[in-house]
């Protein structure tokens, strides 16, 4: 029985053939070590982002960006929403820092704007994962901007990884940290490339705190796949409306006409996934155990933290296994 995978949260239709015979020439230079510092991944992505080579920072992947970025603030005050994903708050559990609030996002778009201010108030570093993974909640652009020019005294962490699979340069955010000292932009790679096994990270911050972090950066510490990968494919990253636009018309075919009695409501960002609230009635662990059984594999909300309601995430799939 095939397998149909739509828990995995990334692009169905990468790698293509093109990535994939790239990635097959890189193989034959494993035996070579990569960059001491990655200089030459950084002119490449300063040239597909349009922004001054000093602003970026590669990592391995978005988590390792975020355990840079905790280790370099230390101890301090902290803030998430909740639920949220978890891969900042594991650094801040791997440090032993404690000091950090979490505040539970509200239904409502103001209140959660209000919210988002209160912390603001009382945090020096604060985590934004926007659209969030896995709610989808999204703040809007112009209020964040308002928001972090209003309070300098706190560091946004913005991480706009669903974001990449949306309308990137016109939604994100990534090129005020030229105009803003007091925030950083991250992104994967690895799922709007379908290069999970790759991680890689980039992240767009004031050239001050670049500076320090890459200085604190391991000798080597992107492997050279993903150095020929970058430096061979990043381009492709402004060219993927086609595939994106197959994913939005997978979408739609998905959730023409569900059952009536099976859910309340369905949220659709055209990211990396929608998520289907179900009704009460339907016991979603049943549900879980019959479609693994026939080995189709989604995500349910009481595999996440923090979730109370009832929802299924479903990961891009190709029209074959939608």
């Amino acid at each position: 029985m095939r397998e149909i995978k739509l828990d995995e949260n990334k692009n169905p239709y990468l790698h293509s053939k093109l990535l994939r015979k790239s990635l097959s020439k890189a193989i034959k230079s494993i035996s070579n070590y990569p960059e001491i510092l990655p200089k030459s991944i950084i002119q490449t992505a300063s040239r597909v982002f349009d922004i001054n080579e000093d602003a970026i920072v590669f990592g391995n992947g978005s988590m390792d960006l975020f355990g840079k970025i905790i280790n370099h603030f230390g101890n301090k005050n902290y803030g998430i929403f909740k639920p949220t994903f978890w891969g900042f708050k594991h650094f801040l559990y791997l440090y032993n820092f404690k000091n950090y609030k979490e505040v539970e996002f509200s239904n409502s778009y103001s209140k959660n704007i209000q919210l988002l201010k209160s912390l603001s108030l009382n945090t020096k570093v604060l985590y934004l994962c926007n659209p969030n993974n896995p709610t989808l909640f999204y703040f809007k652009k112009e209020d964040l901007i308002k928001i972090i020019k209003n309070n300098p005294n706190c560091h946004y962490v913005i991480d706009e990884t669903l974001l990449t699979f949306e309308n990137f340069p016109k939604l994100s955010l990534y090129k005020y940290v030229q105009k803003f000292t007091n925030m950083s932009v991250v992104i994967s790679l690895s799922k709007i490339f379908g290069i999970a096994g790759l991680r890689c990270g980039i992240m767009f911050t004031n050239p001050s705190l670049a500076k320090i972090l890459k200085s604190k950066q391991f000798p080597f510490g992107i492997n050279i796949i993903t150095e020929s990968f970058i430096k061979n494919n990043l381009y492709e990253f402004n060219n993927l409306s086609k595939v994106k636009a197959k994913i939005y018309t997978n979408y739609n075919y998905l959730i023409a006409n569900p059952p009536k009695n099976f859910y309340n409501k369905i949220i659709n960002r055209n990211s990396s996934f929608i998520l289907i609230y179900t009704n009460k009635s339907i016991d979603i662990q049943k549900l879980k155990n019959f479609l693994d059984k026939n080995k189709i594999f989604l995500r349910y909300s009481f595999e996440l933290n923090n979730v109370s309601d009832n929802f299924i995430r479903v990961s891009a799939g190709k029209m074959a296994v939608s």
